[in-house]
């Protein structure tokens, strides 16, 4: 059996896995779905607190900021620490997967790969860990395992993505995990309901930034010293992309495994509530609403399908890329990944993946030519 046909048809079944582990499964159906309807006839969440239900006056988009807004911004208002603790370090580990999202749609003609903001809307509403198995696929069926030629706009559009990414996601995400000091729970929860849209913000600056770079680079030319050019750029940013994540790791991750306190340890904060009565320590947590460690076994599940995802088409396109014995050379290959996750995040890993992939793919097109 082919390796894209291996590869797609577990990235398949990655996808149903999601919608089981995100929407199906009584934390979800039972604890989650509910307390969302409740609270919207209500105003009230089921500790107590206030739920805002009003931001555009439009009641379907008001509803989709309550729940995405209101409930899940339950995760920053600081009541529950482990879930506040595990966004910040998920979502900088995104800045990768985001940037290689939108490098690869100049190399794709058609599909869900050539719309990376469609990909980050229908992240949003359906979860990362429901989209991106079925992003990978259409990327290997529409892309080439070594695509043979840079997009058209490849020197502007690598120019440009990272400042894009930077002030349309993580600028509005630092915000949401880092509110300001002595704001109202309303405020939190306005700031969680406006960080929502990112794949707007991260669309409109890049298109600005990219008008702005055709007005003072001047139009593209067909230099021969672009593809180096490009390379350069496009390193430069994975790796800024690896430091970002790498820096929520040591902040949150490294941390967790020696902290005396409960709510910020690494069986709270990255184990599944589920496990915590099978671990050979006493957590000692306070109280929490059922909601709340139901929001954080989303965000886990969420980050678990989406990596598993983003791991699959690496390793398949390193596969490709070696010669006999292929598993041996796999083997080195995760073992590195293993270990710039552990010291950087995964999202450091997928960024020296994807560096390597282009560097593969840059040496290829120095042979042909």
């Amino acid at each position: 059996m082919s390796t894209k046909i291996t590869a797609t048809s577990f990235l398949w079944s990655l996808c149903a896995l999601a919608v089981v582990l995100i929407f199906a499964i009584p934390p979800s159906s039972l604890v989650l779905i509910p307390t969302a309807a409740e609270a919207w006839k209500t105003g009230w969440l089921p500790d107590g607190l206030p739920l805002r239900r009003f931001y555009t006056g439009f009641v379907p988009l008001d509803f989709i900021f309550m729940v995405y807004g209101g409930v899940f911004g339950a995760a920053v208002d600081g009541t529950d620490e482990a879930t506040h603790r595990f966004c910040m370090w998920f979502l900088p580990q995104l800045c990768t997967v985001l940037l290689f999202t939108y490098w690869e749609a100049g190399r794709a003609k058609s599909g869900l790969a050539a719309w990376p903001t469609l990909v980050c809307i229908l992240a949003q509403f359906l979860t990362a860990g429901v989209t991106l198995p079925a992003y990978f696929v259409s990327h290997i069926q529409t892309i080439s395992d070594i695509p043979k030629h840079l997009p058209p706009d490849a020197l502007t559009r690598v120019r440009t993505m990272l400042p894009a990414i930077i002030l349309g996601y993580l600028l509005p995400s630092w915000f949401l995990v880092f509110p300001p000091a002595g704001v109202s729970l309303d405020t939190v929860q306005k700031i969680s309901a406006a960080w929502q849209p990112f794949p707007f913000y991260i669309y409109a600056f890049w298109h600005l930034f990219r008008a702005l770079d055709a007005f003072v680079m001047g139009p593209l030319s067909a230099d021969p010293r672009a593809n180096t050019s490009v390379l350069t750029w496009l390193t430069r940013s994975y790796y800024a992309c690896g430091l970002i994540a790498a820096w929520a790791h040591l902040y949150v991750f490294v941390p967790s495994l020696f902290t005396s306190e409960a709510s910020h340890s690494f069986a709270n904060v990255f184990v599944p509530f589920w496990m915590h009565p099978y671990l050979p320590i006493s957590l000692h947590t306070g109280p929490l609403a059922a909601y709340r460690p139901s929001s954080r076994l989303l965000f886990q599940h969420d980050w678990f399908i989406m990596t598993v995802a983003a791991l699959t088409f690496f390793a398949r396109s390193h596969l490709l890329s070696l010669k006999e014995p292929r598993l041996t050379g796999l083997g080195g290959w995760a073992a590195r990944m293993l270990l710039v996750s552990l010291i950087g995040g995964p999202g450091a890993a997928l960024a020296w993946a994807a560096v390597q992939r282009e560097e593969r793919i840059a040496a290829s097109h120095s042979k042909e030519a």
